[in-house]
């Protein structure tokens, strides 16, 4: 895996001082208090996926940033996190070089997977979209003990908004949407489909067991 400092400079290599002024902003965002699965942790595990799909990206770089900055805007509940941090990532994206709007597009759609962005960018990056989607839900095929903290570090994060039985009934909601396509490529599907399913099915059926300790 490399870091976010070599990812922005294989493309801006002249602008390290700003890179560095974006990873510490970046940084502290993933650090923020009331994260407990939102963390930098998630990032590393979309990054160690990634270094095993790159090959079968169309742009790789992009969907590289995109990783970085999907869920550096986050706050439990809000229906705007994808969007803000899009846009985070675009103006982000446009201090270290003049505005390019295809970068800039392509990465609001990958980091929102918006349904109506231009035509052009949804035919040239839906690939892309599909990979990085699932690598962002891959978190739901972690061995049991895994999945079991992940469960329990979004019941952490949406307890400081909700009721127990507000976030179960919204996790059943998500749960019950995903599991007929848990993920959307074949690669992904035939790795981690069969433990995905269990996963999901066990905490449709288990979620108390699974989050006991936590109230």
């Amino acid at each position: 895996m490399r870091t976010f400092i070599e990812c922005m400079s294989e493309k801006f290599p002249q602008e390290r001082e700003k890179i560095h002024q974006l990873w510490e902003f970046l940084y502290e965002c993933y650090l923020q208090p009331w994260r407990h699965y939102h963390t930098m942790g998630h990032i590393d595990l979309m990054r160690t996926l990634f270094d095993d799909i790159k090959k079968l990206l169309k742009n790789p770089w992009l969907v590289e940033t995109a990783i970085w900055y999907h869920d550096c805007v986050y706050i439990p509940g809000s229906k705007l996190n994808e969007k803000m941090s899009a846009q985070t990532a675009a103006f982000n994206l446009s201090f270290l070089h003049s505005r390019d709007l295809l970068d800039e597009d392509a990465l609001r759609y990958l980091i929102e997977g918006r349904a109506d962005p231009r035509k052009s960018i949804k035919r040239m990056f839906k690939n892309d979209w599909k990979y990085f989607r699932d690598m962002d839900y891959a978190i739901v095929a972690a061995d049991s003990s895994k999945y079991d903290l992940y469960v329990h570090g979004v019941y952490l994060e949406y307890r400081q908004t909700f009721t127990k039985m507000e976030i179960k009934k919204g996790r059943e909601i998500f749960l019950k949407k995903l599991l007929p396509r848990i993920f959307l490529t074949e690669y992904f599907r035939d790795l981690y489909g069969k433990q995905a399913k269990e996963n999901i099915e066990r905490e449709l059926a288990n979620s108390d067991n699974i989050t006991e300790g936590i109230y």
